[in-house]
């Protein structure tokens, strides 16, 4: 367990807030399918700033240690983790994906390729498959 206090009374607040969940499931109003990957990223791959380190120093038997990466319980790690995931998508943001942390949602298109008579445009070569699926 360790007690962030120190570190969090000298860290500069982030003002940014993370996604709302409300706005976040209504940007996915009126798409055919959704999708959810998890990027498996985690706050040990975030580095902590070296100036940082003694303010996490903690002991053990084995002698002082302290934490390089950035640490749960931190002032703004949810918007260094959100800030981190925007980074790797800026080219599906809002299209695509809205990430929310380390998740990232995944729209399809709005349509659906129906045709005049009633039935869904397939792929010629995947007789099975829709359109909009492929």
């Amino acid at each position: 367990m360790h007690s962030l206090q120190l570190l969090n009374a000298v860290m500069i607040r982030d003002t940014s807030l993370p996604p709302f969940v409300k706005h976040l499931a209504e940007s996915f109003a009126g798409y055919m399918v959704y999708g959810m990957m998890d990027l498996y990223l985690g706050y040990d791959q975030c580095t902590l700033h070296e100036e940082l380190h003694n303010l996490t120093t903690f002991g053990m038997p084995l002698g002082p240690h302290c934490l390089t990466t950035l640490p749960q319980g931190h002032a703004n790690v949810v918007q260094v983790y959100e800030g981190d995931t925007a980074f790797i998508l800026p080219h599906k943001i809002p299209d695509h994906t809205s990430p929310f942390i380390d998740d990232v949602p995944l729209k399809s298109v709005h349509m659906h390729y129906q045709q005049e008579d009633g039935s869904y445009e397939m792929i010629p070569a995947n007789p099975g498959i829709h359109h909009f699926i492929w």
